[in-house]
């Protein structure tokens, strides 16, 4: 039989399509051009003729804001503890209806949005008045009935206009009573889960909740999209790749409309591997995650391909060798995650990958770029360590060595910032940690948090001026399990320079703790004054007070937590707090 090694085809029109009807990614600057020509939706592509606008954002702020309403309309706002309080809304009011249907009606006349957002104002602080309680016993039945009394007014003259809302933190769960309209797309938000773990019925808690939650919209829903988010790593390398596989396989049995990620905080030279490994799922879920890695790596590092394909892997491992991961707080694992001889293995993969470039200067320029992203990396854990190095604790001498050390980081980061290797946020870390040394603080901040031993998060400061109010959202803590008993959480609020405190006005959710019990303290001078000591419970808790903190530059709220739940249960529960810092006269 005659045989031929290459066989000659005449023009051949092919025809694809994404799996996803919409897809973007959160992220600005040089990525502009780069996810154009991927087909995202962006500012790019937007400008240049491409996309759909999904209309993104936490809406019902933008059509009923505070400074215009609340003074005027304050029932229009939800009612806690006897108190009107902004910036949540009272979703039972007749007349907010009937004032967001006037901003939103012009939106469904233009046509220009694909989905027009009727998403709450970000954060918690639900209305508890009866006629918004009688509506189900869920804040997301109270959020689906606001939203499918707004559309039914709208698609009498609009029938095909789509709406949205996030099924997001307070309101994730699917509701009890209230079904979504066909009109509404319900977005899904996998909000602060595990990087490590996939979404199914055998996942670690969280992500087991949500996939729970997932399949439940998916029975309520006509239409569903996803809004995910990044691990929000800190510039430090750390792929995901086989989770971001399993979770884009996951969402094609939703059969969303939408995909977008929330990635804004990603670095091509650190981090782009992870966005690598979304583009072409995104358009393809079925795609094996072996053969991207493959791509990605032959594509910009040629021979060294093999290598560096090995490189990514060995970061992985390391990661997927850790428990569970959690966005937002990815920092603190770094420590762990990084061990020497990961460390060591990534450097000899990155200097044989050097001397396989040598003759392809492309190729070349691109593992060193990636090489001194992985420098950034060590350089960050170096001081990392330098910062929890016991025999320097609360001496002259750590702080002197960390100033040093934050100095020479911040070096380094802007020549890699006008390299274009990095972004303005890789320098957050040294900045911090540089600020941490001016207020004599014992821990070191990272992206938000700061690590003081292996279950002990202490958050950095609040600032506050002298002379005018503000509002302060201290944190969101997701309690994972420990090896320890207990776990302490201390947050710093500092005056500005010459001023001082007057007092604290503060409101703490402790929700969901699983058995474990909580306690909320603040530490004034050597007194420590106990907010809210709340049982383990599966309700909402919930403090609200004015502690007077005058005369003083700065106190500490510190967050407890007693963990008797088994060694098995990694998701303990939640606590949020907000508050305002009321500045002396």
């Amino acid at each position: 039989m005659p045989a031929r090694e290459t066989i000659s085809l005449g023009d051949l029109e092919l025809h694809d399509r994404p799996f996803y009807h919409v897809r973007s990614v959160a992220v600005s600057g040089p990525w502009g051009a780069w996810m154009g020509k991927n087909a995202y939706l962006s500012s790019w592509m937007r400008e240049h003729g491409g996309g759909r606008d999904p209309g993104y954002g936490h809406a019902m702020r933008t059509y009923i804001p505070v400074d215009k309403y609340f003074e005027a309309h304050p029932t229009w706002f939800a009612l806690m503890k006897g108190e009107r309080r902004p910036p949540q809304h009272c979703l039972s009011n007749r007349d907010l209806i009937a004032e967001t249907v006037r901003k939103v009606c012009p939106l469904a006349e233009s046509g220009k949005q694909w989905t027009i957002c009727l998403s709450p104002p970000d954060g918690y602080g639900f209305c508890e008045c009866r006629e918004c309680a009688a509506l189900g016993p869920r804040v997301s039945d109270r959020v689906i009935w606001f939203c499918n009394q707004v559309i039914e007014q709208i698609v009498r003259d609009h029938p095909r206009q789509l709406f949205r809302v996030y099924a997001y933190t307070a309101y994730r769960a699917p509701p009890e009573k209230q079904t979504p309209h066909p009109n509404l797309v319900v977005q899904l938000c996998p909000y602060c889960l595990c990087y490590r773990h996939g979404y199914g019925a055998d996942a670690c808690p969280r992500n087991r909740s949500f996939y729970e939650d997932a399949m439940r919209w998916r029975e309520l829903a006509n239409h569903l999209a996803v809004y995910e988010y990044g691990p929000y790593w800190t510039s430090l390398p750390c792929p995901n790749l086989h989770q971001i596989a399993q979770a884009h396989r996951f969402f094609k049995r939703l059969r969303p409309l939408m995909w977008h990620r929330d990635v804004c905080h990603y670095d091509l030279w650190t981090e782009g591997i992870n966005l690598y490994a979304d583009a072409r799922p995104a358009w393809n879920p079925d795609t094996p995650i072996q053969a991207i890695i493959k791509d990605d790596c032959q594509g910009l590092f040629g021979a060294a391909s093999k290598t560096m394909a090995a490189y990514f892997n060995t970061l992985e491992n390391a990661c997927k060798n850790q428990g569970c991961m959690y966005g937002g707080f990815g920092a603190v694992y770094m420590p762990r995650l990084y061990s020497e001889s990961t460390i060591v293995a990534c450097d000899g993969l990155l200097a044989q990958a050097k001397q396989e470039t040598e003759a392809d200067a492309r190729a070349s320029a691109c593992v060193e770029k990636i090489a001194r992203g992985f420098g950034y990396a060590k350089h960050v854990l170096g001081t990392y360590d330098l910062f929890l190095r016991p025999d320097l604790e609360g001496t002259a001498a750590k702080r002197a060595k960390v100033a040093a050390r934050c100095d020479e980081g911040l070096t380094m980061t802007q020549k890699m910032i006008a390299d274009g290797l990095v972004s303005k946020k890789a320098t957050a870390f040294y900045e911090s940690g540089r600020q941490a040394v001016a207020l004599d603080l014992t821990a070191l901040p990272i992206g938000g948090f700061a690590l003081r031993d292996p279950c002990d998060y202490a958050a950095t400061r609040v600032f506050c001026t002298a002379s005018a109010h503000e509002n302060v959202r201290v944190g969101s803590w997701y309690l994972r399990q420990s090896p320890h008993r207990t776990a302490r959480l201390q947050y710093r609020l500092c005056c500005a320079p010459g001023g001082v405190l007057g007092s604290l006005r503060l409101r703490i959710h402790m929700q969901k703790l699983q058995g474990a019990t909580g306690q909320i303290a603040l530490l004034i001078d050597d007194t420590r004054h106990v907010l809210l000591d709340a049982p383990g419970t599966d309700g909402l808790e919930l403090f609200d007070g004015t502690p007077h903190i005058g005369g003083r530059t700065s106190c500490v709220l510190e967050i407890v937590r007693f963990n008797p739940t088994p060694a098995e249960a990694s998701f303990l529960g939640e606590i949020h707090i907000e508050g305002e810092v009321v500045p002396a006269e």
